[in-house]
């Protein structure tokens, strides 16, 4: 069964636009069995450009029902079909946005008439619907309507069958899904994918035992581990695919806890495939601490003791190599940063030190170009509450700093009153720290992407 979708809307974009108008006619393959069409309600106005295009007016469709209320005969018209569409993925991306704003992931094989004329009648100076129609002589009572464009589309539809001498129509079929379903690791459980959330999240990939060898964060993440299985380009990819056995996920709401969780995540587990996990595996840490005259020295060291933590590198050259930008960048003395020297340091001697190392630069006025260089890795406040976004309408989002170090996330109630910020605490799940937290942070705070901060 093939439905034949015709549509009209307010504009060319699915996300922004809406559709003012439907038509679907409904074919067996050897005649038209159904016609349905009516207008819509977009609840937003009708350019004055659509107006004349397509001779629908606001005032039209005041008393139309709305997507929601002609939903259900749409779902069920083309339940079972192939739809088909001139153009099918402009009227097929407006109606799945339609649905997905009603919180249904709408799935239809597609066909499009436009590819498949070029196939079976080549050579003809335009595809578009009104001069193939001309060109094959196929009348369309109601230009740019949809009725008129969707029974002129399925003239033309049963022409392009009539003339299917080479089984053209049959292998076009929604080409892209048909390579999906091949792609898919045999071993990986039917309908997985389909239960993955199109939503802001992290995702995990595990193999036959269970264990998670990547991990990833998307805006949409059934899209996103979709892909994983379609990237044929790389033997890593494919290995990563064939390796994969069951696919879990968490959904976060908000972009920044997506980062902060799957930093954490994987920091924590390490995945093999995680090029990003392997980076960020901390093993040397620069120390900020005053030394007995009140100069804030800064130093490398193998564990987190001892001082402020300021951040931390994969290894120690490339923490020599940043920390001798900072040295020359902020005119650190080399004493102080890192250089175990005695007496006047090797930066004195050469006019790169003002003097801290013997004295002769004041705590004060060293310190403040030290506080300069670190700001760039401290918080606004040592101790913080960021509120954020939720997963759901009325629920937030959390995220803990607790003496200038990553503690964790959660997520309020919806509707739930907090007496203060000592109850939001009890809402936080542990989690690690990873070598990028504190940038992820740091950013979102510096560019007002968080709603609320509060200040424990």
């Amino acid at each position: 069964m093939f439905a034949i979708i015709d549509i009209e809307t307010t504009g060319g974009n699915h996300n922004t636009g809406r559709i003012i108008e439907i038509a679907i006619v409904v074919h067996d393959g050897l005649t038209v069995t159904h016609r349905y069409s009516s207008l819509v309600n977009p609840e937003t106005r009708i350019p004055t450009f659509i107006e004349r295009f397509t001779g629908i007016t606001n005032a039209m469709v005041a008393d139309a029902p709305r997507f929601y209320e002609v939903a259900k005969e749409v779902h069920t018209l083309t339940e079972g079909c192939i739809f088909v569409a001139h153009n099918a993925p402009f009227d097929y991306g407006f109606i799945k946005e339609g649905f997905r704003q009603l919180g249904f992931d709408y799935k239809r094989e597609t066909l499009d008439t436009v590819r498949l004329a070029r196939k079976i009648f080549p050579g003809f100076a335009s595809y578009s619907l009104g001069k193939l129609c001309a060109q094959l002589g196929i009348p369309i009572n109601g230009r740019h309507r949809a009725l008129g464009d969707a029974e002129a589309t399925a003239t033309l539809f049963q022409m392009l069958l009539d003339h299917d001498h080479q089984n053209t129509i049959p292998r076009s079929v929604n080409p892209v899904v048909t390579r999906q379903h091949e792609l898919m690791p045999h071993h990986l459980a039917a309908g997985t994918l389909d239960r993955v959330p199109n939503q802001q999240g992290v995702y995990f990939l595990h193999d036959q035992h269970g264990q998670v060898h990547y991990v990833g964060k998307s805006n949409q993440m059934r899209k996103r581990v979709l892909s994983h299985f379609l990237n044929t380009k790389t033997k890593k990819a494919v290995e990563m695919a064939a390796r994969t056995f069951d696919v879990t996920w968490m959904e976060t709401g908000d972009e920044l806890l997506s980062l902060l969780f799957e930093a954490s995540e994987i920091s924590e587990r390490k995945p093999i495939y995680n090029i990003a996990g392997k980076k960020n595996e901390r093993n040397v840490w620069l120390i900020s601490e005053p030394d007995e005259r009140g100069y804030l020295q800064l130093r490398l060291a193998r564990s987190e003791k001892g001082g402020e933590v300021v951040t931390g590198f994969q290894s120690m050259p490339e923490a020599q190599q940043l920390l001798s930008v900072w040295r020359k960048t902020f005119t650190l003395c080399y004493q102080l940063s890192g250089v175990g020297q005695r007496g006047p340091c090797f930066g004195r001697q050469t006019g790169t030190c003002l003097g801290a190392c013997e004295g002769a630069e004041l705590p004060e006025t060293y310190n403040e170009r030290v506080n300069t260089l670190l700001q760039q890795f401290h918080y606004p406040h040592p101790n913080l509450l960021l509120v954020t976004s939720g997963r759901a309408e009325g629920e937030q989002g959390l995220v803990h700093v607790q003496d200038g170090r990553f503690r964790g996330i959660g997520y309020t109630v919806p509707g739930e009153v907090y007496a203060d910020a000592d109850a939001l605490l009890e809402l936080i799940k542990p989690l690690t720290e990873g070598r990028s937290t504190r940038g992820i942070i740091r950013l979102f705070i510096d560019k007002g992407k968080v709603k609320k901060i509060i200040r424990l």
